[in-house]
């Protein structure tokens, strides 16, 4: 068996000639030798080191005779084990029957490619795709088979869908978005108007007249059309807001007999307020909206009555939690025992303008604006719901260090404040410009209206007289409210500003005016809204002095 033995003998004749060709036979049988145990190490080189689960199997037995590492990580086994143990162990037993016939039947395949499926250690059923041939095995027939794994890969492709059915929703909703802030746009200019004009008729008719309980309805609906301009804004993020540190608790609290007059007498509210503070930082009336679209929903999901449950606790999350990063959280919940939600509605609930109310009893705009406040305080939205078992909405905003601010309510019921003082108005829409003029020469004010920049500069430069103010829209065409202020400061300083606005392109320009300047005047805005602000900046004026 030594086949790098070589002969000696070197003499001549017949035991020469046999001599030199026992050397030349080793000499081949060795060289073929080392060939195929090279062929065989690479072969099981190729075999151990595939990333792909790979074994042998004899077929008569069924048992296996050699399985890769890569196999032995897929299924759970160690490779002591899978030898130990024969191919139908790794199939779902109602299949194995099926597998069997198939090997020890006359009609035997020569080579195999199918998908099947596989039973890993824990019970985890693997989609795998398998490539078998038949071979021979120290002469036993066996069968070589090689398995790619689909369950990784089908994972990743639905992910990679899911991702973008995301992004195309995504991109639906900031166009929808930007044609609903247009839409609240013109909107707000309109209903400045309305309101302004529904005010001074108010203000014209003696309380007696049998149109003021008319014209009052009318006020009161385009109020609520106002409200429905904010919902636009919200949902398209359009909108500014003055962001101050918040107890969730205290809002809650003092939301209380609103939320109970929504639900109404059929729905009992329970409030769960922790003692620890739950302050975040967000705007009050933003964050009051959020509630009471949640309130609503709640109710409507509980026609024949029910338990409305809002809880508000700090947490702390130790690590990432359904797509929450680790860290100190306020969570506002807000849980109802209504008919619950199935799957499909859930997937869709806070996609603007979808409804599953009837027509006419719905926008389809209340969870997507909560959605879109939320976002905005950098927080999160999750939804729990099982159909017939009611619902929870579970908000997550970073909890914020600092002392509340002191809460405002609004001022309701306060006579308009009057003057006498001359203001220049800016405003490049003619019926937001004459309501807005007829309304501050009501309080007594000297008014020079400007229809853009252009004029309002002149009106500036020519004016022999005082001006105590500019009261100026922030979006007009050729220069914005902030660069018109500061041309006119260099030929009146010292003048007071109030800006006027309800939307804008550049959103980070009118944050910019909003912290930097003391008044500032949110269209739609009524005759009392505007008497006050403007008031209030003409006294500061003073007081400054």
């Amino acid at each position: 068996g030594d086949l790098s033995h070589r002969t000696l003998v070197g003499t001549g004749g017949e035991l020469g000639v046999l001599a030199r060709q026992f050397n030349t036979m080793a000499v081949t049988l060795e060289s073929q030798t080392r060939t195929l145990r090279d062929n065989e190490e690479r072969y099981r080189e190729l075999f151990e080191l595939s990333p792909l689960p790979t074994w042998l199997f004899d077929e008569e037995t069924l048992r296996f005779i050699a399985v890769n590492d890569a196999m032995a990580r897929a299924y759970g086994w160690s490779r002591a084990e899978l030898l130990a143990m024969s191919s139908t162990q790794i199939r779902p037993s109602e299949e194995v029957d099926a597998y069997v016939s198939l090997l020890h039947g006359s009609d035997k395949p020569t080579f195999s490619q199918q998908r099947v499926r596989h039973l890993a250690r824990d019970g985890t059923l693997l989609d795998v795709e398998v490539s078998s041939a038949p071979t021979l095995i120290s002469g036993r027939r066996a069968w070589l088979v090689v398995a790619n794994d689909l369950t990784q890969r089908e994972r990743t492709e639905a992910a990679l869908r899911s991702s973008q059915e995301q992004l195309r929703q995504m991109q639906k909703i900031e166009a929808v978005g930007s044609l609903a802030a247009g839409i609240a746009h013109d909107f707000n200019n309109l209903l400045t108007g309305i309101l302004g004009s529904i005010d001074l008729a108010l203000l014209a008719l003696p309380q007696t007249h049998p149109a003021v309980e008319e014209v009052a309805h009318a006020r009161e609906a385009a109020m609520r059309a106002t409200d429905l301009t904010k919902r636009l804004l919200t949902f398209s993020r359009q909108q500014t807001i003055d962001a101050v540190v918040v107890d969730l608790r205290e809002t809650v609290r003092g939301m209380q007999p609103l939320l109970a007059r929504t639900l109404g007498e059929h729905v009992r509210l329970e409030m769960r307020l922790e003692r620890d503070p739950c302050t975040v930082l967000g705007d009050t009336g933003q964050l009051e909206q959020v509630l009471l679209n949640l309130l609503v929903n709640a109710r409507d999901a509980m026609p024949d009555g029910g338990v409305a449950t809002i809880d508000v606790r700090p947490v702390v999350l130790a690590d990432a939690r359904d797509g929450i990063p680790a860290g100190r959280w306020v969570t506002l919940s807000v849980s109802d025992t209504g008919t619950g939600i199935d799957p499909a509605t859930a997937a869709r609930v806070f996609e603007p303008f979808f409804t599953t109310k009837e027509r006419g009893k719905g926008t389809g705009l209340g969870l997507s604006v909560v959605f879109s406040i939320v976002a905005n305080a950098k927080g999160f939205v999750r939804l729990d719901s099982v159909p017939g078992a009611g619902a929870t909405f579970r908000l997550y905003f970073p909890l914020q260090a600092g002392t509340p601010a002191p809460r405002v309510s609004p001022v309701r019921g306060v006579a308009n404040a009057v003057g006498a003082e001359t203001i220049l108005l800016v405003e490049d829409d003619d019926a937001v410009r004459r309501v807005t003029r007829r309304m501050l020469e009501g309080f007594g004010y000297t008014v020079l209206d400007a229809a853009g920049p252009r004029q309002a500069l002149d009106l500036a430069r020519d004016h022999i007289g005082t001006i105590n103010l500019v009261l100026t829209d922030v979006v007009m065409p050729g220069m914005n409210g902030r660069e018109l202020v500061e041309a006119i400061l260099k030929l009146r300083p010292g003048l007071r500003v109030v800006y006027a606005s309800g939307y804008t392109d550049d959103v980070a320009l009118l944050s910019q005016l909003r912290s930097q300047a003391l008044f500032f005047l949110q269209k739609p805005f009524n005759s009392q809204g505007l008497s006050h602000v403007v008031r209030s900046a003409l006294d500061a004026e003073e007081s400054e002095r």
